[in-house]
């Protein structure tokens, strides 16, 4: 996968076909091993983390930003389908279906359910 900036993470998808990324670029793409990378993401600064969620036979792409937003992208369509305003910039995030935990730059550690 080539971004037009550095990458600043990367997640597998849980079946281990597909691989995410996000960078200084703003964009998130999606890579199906043996295929071509598509763009799947976009905010209005870069995407410090990405995490694949699969619950319940419902697949999604989380993408943290430093435009202080979380997005839930189903990779199938250009527009995200959940949005979440955060105070401050996101600098870490992890998931653990269906509770996902965030890491903003003024100390704070969030999680929503």
């Amino acid at each position: 996968i080539s971004h037009d900036a550095p990458v600043l993470c990367v997640c597998w998808s849980s079946d281990g076909q597909k691989v995410f990324s996000g960078s200084c670029h703003k964009t998130a793409k999606m890579w199906q091993l043996g295929g071509t990378p598509v763009q799947i993401a976009q905010h209005d600064a870069p995407i410090s983390k990405i995490v694949f969620m699969d619950e319940g036979g419902h697949q999604c792409v989380i993408t943290g930003s430093w435009d202080k937003t979380v997005k839930y992208w189903d990779t199938r369509t250009p527009n995200p389908i959940f949005n979440v305003q955060l105070p401050e910039r996101l600098y870490a995030m992890d998931l653990a279906s269906p509770l996902l935990v965030v890491g903003t730059a003024e100390r704070h550690v969030i999680i929503y359910d």
